[in-house]
């Protein structure tokens, strides 16, 4: 909702009179700063997410929205309001904290529905939102025209804070979690195997038992003596096996602790490929949506001299509210079918294809004869973007997770958090200025009309770095089956 009211807020900010370059440049520099913040803090967020939980970051993050929100819509000029947008963005963990939690709870083949949980709850804000939004500005508090709606938000947020504290389990902080403890000496691993020792008449169970040489083993059984033996043998060859291991590798590659523990460090995911794939797919598709979210509403916003639609708020919360219905409908049933069908990677890269048609369109709904058909095409470009978006992001917050080392989820979610913030930071800045360089050069180049399709290519060259990317992606980070009955057991709760 912030980045729908931004608009109109630089405008009054601005007065009625301010020019269109003008309101684009304070535009993107306001819809810059919470991803400028969350550019410095993701990672230190996700890194303290590894150690002390995932929870505590929802809270926090949670709390930071209700207050900051409620600043937001009493801000009285820009600076104000950028002050309020930066510091939300300073404490919010939560994407990165809430993928992490995923990783940590659910299976590979889980976290593709779990993961479409998250763009179905992205889709009922996107509907709820601008409905708000623009139903509630100006209603009471004429000179806090915002105030109501951002007063709503941040009851959401409100509940929002209370349901985590009150209704979720933390997860396990995965990099804590004991990988080897080494035998001390040759007698405590004979003593591995005492609990077989001592039979009813005080021999060896398993060197003293009679046995059948025609009945088969079965290694199922714990009370077969020969099962049992293979059991204890297999585990005294491991511990031999990964002590010599740690004596290769090294110490180093391990936390040792009293007791001769030994407790994995958090691999280096940052060497690994298939990590650093994943996090650049999932930047280049952040820049491309983020982008083309602060384009909409400025094209939209614009009037029809200056290439724009010359909608009110009210008249664009009815394609916001739209938007965020197809998104619902989508993920209720046709993201799992088609992640069925073509896996996580084809799909994210089916979104991503899609999205150099869609941009394409909302220029289109400007040049077009009628503002009827106009109209009609700038809905459908919206419906088009939340699935184009939903098949995109939903695939990229699953492929990072898949190529993450378990013990560094948080970690790699927080890099993937600073890595898109970034970009969210620079893609509002980036979009405000191009629409405004656009303006101005075509107003003195002489050129009546056109320059609202300029802007539009940088989505288009963004989803394609993001497509290259996501292609270069091996094998084992592809998941087909989504449904299982642990995600079936979280959509429940």
């Amino acid at each position: 909702m912030p980045y729908v009211l931004s608009v109109y807020m630089v405008r009054g900010f601005l007065g009625e009179d301010a020019e269109e370059e003008a309101v684009g440049y304070r535009v993107g520099i306001l819809g810059a700063g919470f991803c400028l913040a969350q550019t410095f803090t993701s990672l230190p967020l996700g890194l303290l997410s590894d150690r002390i939980g995932r929870k505590p970051i929802m809270v926090m993050g949670n709390i930071s929205c209700a207050v900051g929100v409620v600043m937001f819509g009493l801000s009285r000029n820009l600076s104000q309001a950028l002050f309020t947008r930066l510091a939300m963005g300073a404490t919010n963990g939560i994407i990165g904290a809430e993928k992490a939690y995923i990783g940590d709870n659910m299976s590979r083949e889980d976290q593709a529905e779990a993961m479409s949980l998250i763009s179905l709850t992205w889709g009922v804000g996107s509907l709820v939102g601008p409905l708000l939004g623009g139903a509630l500005s100006g209603l009471i508090f004429e000179s806090r025209p915002f105030l109501l709606p951002c007063l709503v938000a941040s009851g959401i947020s409100v509940v929002s804070v209370v349901s985590t504290m009150v209704c979720l389990e933390e997860a396990p902080v995965n990099n804590r979690a004991p990988l080897y403890k080494a035998p001390a000496t040759a007698s405590h691993a004979e003593d591995e195997t005492a609990p077989l020792k001592g039979g009813a008449h005080g021999g060896d169970a398993l060197g003293d038992a009679v046995l059948d040489p025609m009945d088969p083993m079965d290694p199922m059984d714990p009370m077969d003596p020969r099962a049992a033996r293979q059991v204890a043998m297999l585990k005294k060859n491991s511990d031999i096996m990964l002590a010599d291991r740690v004596n290769e590798i090294g110490i180093s590659a391990f936390e040792m602790e009293s007791g001769g523990e030994a407790r994995v460090r958090p691999a280096e995911w940052w060497r690994d490929q298939s990590v650093i794939l994943a996090l650049m797919g999932y930047t280049g598709t952040a820049f491309a949506y983020i982008s083309l979210d602060e384009l909409v509403p400025l094209f939209a916003s614009a009037t029809m001299e200056d290439g724009g639609l010359q909608y009110t708020p009210q008249m664009l919360a009815g394609p916001l509210a739209f938007s965020g219905l197809v998104l619902i409908l989508w993920m209720l049933g046709g993201y799992t079918w088609l992640q069925n069908k073509v896996g996580t990677r084809r799909t994210c890269m089916i979104g991503l294809w899609m999205t150099t048609v869609i941009v394409l369109l909302f220029p289109l709904a400007s040049v077009v004869p009628s503002q009827t058909l106009g109209a009609v095409i700038f809905w459908a470009a919206m419906g088009l973007k939340s699935i184009s978006g939903s098949n995109a992001f939903t695939s990229c917050l699953v492929l990072v997770n898949l190529a993450a080392p378990k013990e560094s989820l948080g970690s790699v979610n927080g890099a993937g958090q600073t890595l898109a913030s970034g970009v969210r930071a620079l893609g509002p800045w980036l979009g405000g200025i191009l629409w405004s360089l656009s303006l101005v050069t075509f107003n003195s180049l002489g050129i009546p009309a056109g320059h609202q399709w300029v802007p539009f290519a940088l989505p288009i060259n963004s989803q394609a770095a993001a497509s290259t990317s996501t292609a270069g992606l091996p094998s084992r980070t592809e998941v087909t089956d989504v449904v299982g009955p642990k995600a079936r057991d979280y959509m429940c709760m």
